[in-house]
């Protein structure tokens, strides 16, 4: 520990406050601020260069360098919570809400879950700035969605998006945009494989059908042929720079970049892994620091964009991953099924304890910041310890463009979650959050709350899968070393309390040592769950004919009911 970076111990407090300066300006004062809102799908905690500031050399891997200019000159969020995984993630961003209020707490909404999406009862975002915002943007969106689209009015053209270029189920091949949540020979071959594996065991069913679609309003339409065998990253890219050309400077831009790298299969055009061949022995993390380049590459490329188009001065970039980087299973021939290993798929969380897939720190700690012009030069550069949820972008960004806290709150059946932190994150002030709910099963019997600088564990934080891991490891660059959980299903026989100011790793259970915090973490918790939305009650799935079978003939995902 003693190479690693000391502000990621720092204390637990409060953190987004800086975006609403010139919302508050008054009619006239200021241009309506425009938005990319940038999301890097599976980002482990020590997969960005800049998380990496105090240990140069060996240890700072990731070559990141737009990335990192844009966090430098920015602030970047020191004490940043998010989902344990994709959908649920995604949906508490652009909703607003928790998981666990929209009956989302268990579901990754995708073809698997069939007839599943987030109620069109709340406004997205972009509907939500159609809806309210004193002027009008335009929005759009590109790569992952991942809320479900069995109809047509679960897809983002009909949810406020004025286009949408990009994918609609969880994961993909990064060059053939085929979906691989597939009905394989052998259901245990993890969906990850290489070309050459999945040659050897080739999917049936869905296994053949492309995610690749290019919407504009009502149309739907699937993206060209052309696209396969073209990185996703780049798709998308192109993509926003395509609608940039095509913007009008004097109009507002809510930009939603969702690119799908750095999320498996580890897939990318050797010209980006190449470089880290030299720089990390393991194949994996080379493939890995591939693709975040190449993300931070396209990256590059839009702030340009932007700044010929004249859009740059009056934008806010909000950077964020959508949970903690996975691990994985390690595949063989002769079991079809896989290896438990103690590595991850090229990602990382060190020091954090876990990994995406569990309540450990690991899935839940995320990279994030905010950047651009607009941030007070004084807040430049500087790192916001407060407590900060990802809830929060929702409620801050419609204030930002104008909206009142009663018109934000009036976006669907229940008021938002996420609280403004854009004054607290830009002048250094105390973070309005003082506590987050992680998620809260009651099916499932397990969840997880913060409360001030205490997180509450109850139930077994991680699950019985592929990509999920409750011990400590090192990235291959630091020595690759693995420190097991030292109980198994640790949380599981009594709930587990952990004192995040004073332990981040997670390493020492509280919970006999602290019986009166304890209680009344348990007390807030059951509070909490309370307010509970079950999936049935929030209407998340219906029955609907099996879309795989609907879409064979297409051999490209769209909705199938209508």
């Amino acid at each position: 520990l003693a190479t690693m970076p000391t502000w990621w111990c720092a204390p637990i407090e409060g953190v987004l406050a800086v975006l609403v300066t010139m919302a508050g300006a008054g009619s006239g004062a200021a241009p309506a601020p425009s938005f990319l809102f940038i999301v890097v799908d599976d980002l482990g905690f020590n997969d960005v260069g800049f998380q990496n500031d105090a240990t140069p050399g060996q240890y700072n891997v990731m070559q990141t360098p737009t990335i990192d200019a844009l966090a430098h000159t920015g602030v970047i969020l020191s004490d940043y919570t998010v989902y344990k995984y994709c959908s649920p993630s995604r949906t508490q961003m652009l909703v607003g809400r928790y998981a666990y209020h929209l009956g989302a707490q268990s579901s990754n909404l995708g073809p698997t879950n069939s007839g599943c999406a987030v109620s069109d009862k709340y406004d997205l975002i972009p509907a939500a700035l159609k809806k309210f915002a004193p002027v009008q943007y335009a929005t759009h969106a590109f790569g992952k969605y991942n809320l479900g689209f069995y109809a047509k009015r679960f897809t983002p053209t009909y949810r406020g998006f004025d286009t949408f270029h990009g994918f609609y189920d969880g994961g993909e091949s990064h060059f053939t945009h085929i979906t691989p949540f597939a009905v394989w020979k052998d259901p245990g071959i993890p969906y990850w494989w290489t070309p050459a594996d999945r040659k050897q065991y080739p999917p049936v069913g869905c296994g053949a059908l492309v995610d690749m679609t290019n919407n504009t309003g009502a149309h739907l339409s699937p993206a060209s042929p052309s696209l396969n065998g073209t990185f996703s990253a780049d798709i998308t890219t192109d993509a926003v720079v395509e609608v940039l050309t095509a913007h009008p400077e004097d109009t507002p831009i809510f930009l939603y970049v969702a690119y799908h790298a750095v999320h498996t299969p580890l897939e990318v055009p050797e010209a980006y892994s190449k470089p880290y061949e030299s720089r990390v022995d393991d194949r994996d993390r080379q493939i890995l620091g591939g693709m975040i380049t190449a993300v931070d590459a396209g990256i590059g490329t839009i702030v340009q964009r932007m700044k010929a188009r004249g859009l740059w001065d009056t934008t806010i970039v909000i950077f964020t991953t959508d949970n903690g980087g996975p691990v994985c299973l390690n595949p063989t021939a002769s079991t079809q099924r896989g290896e438990k290993i103690q590595k991850s798929c090229g990602t990382n969380n060190y020091p954090l304890r876990g990994s995406k897939m569990t309540y450990w720190q690991g899935g839940t700690r995320g990279v994030g910041f905010v950047s651009g012009p607009l941030i007070p030069a004084a807040a430049q550069g500087t790192r916001h310890v407060g407590m900060v949820h990802q809830t929060d972008w929702y409620t801050t960004v419609l204030m930002l463009a104008g909206l009142t806290r009663a018109q934000v709150n009036a976006t669907g059946p229940l008021p938002v979650d996420g609280i403004d932190q854009w004054a607290a994150i830009t002048h250094a002030a105390p973070s309005p959050r003082t506590e987050l709910v992680h998620n809260i099963n009651s099916l499932g019997n397990e969840g997880a709350i913060r409360v001030g600088k205490w997180k509450l564990l109850k139930g077994y934080p991680s699950c019985v899968c592929y990509n999920a891991n409750d011990g400590w490891w090192a990235p291959p660059e630091m020595g690759a070393k693995y420190e097991p959980s030292p109980i198994a299903r640790p949380c599981e026989a009594h709930p587990c309390l952990f004192d995040l100011d004073a332990d981040p790793e997670e390493r020492t259970d509280l919970a006999l040592n602290e019986p009166v915090v304890l209680q009344q973490l348990l007390e807030r918790y059951a509070e909490m769950e309370r307010s509970e939305v079950s999936k049935v009650a929030a209407g998340l799935c219906v029955d609907v004919p099996d879309g795989c079978v609907a879409n064979q003939e297409l051999g490209v995902w769209q909705p199938w009911v209508d």
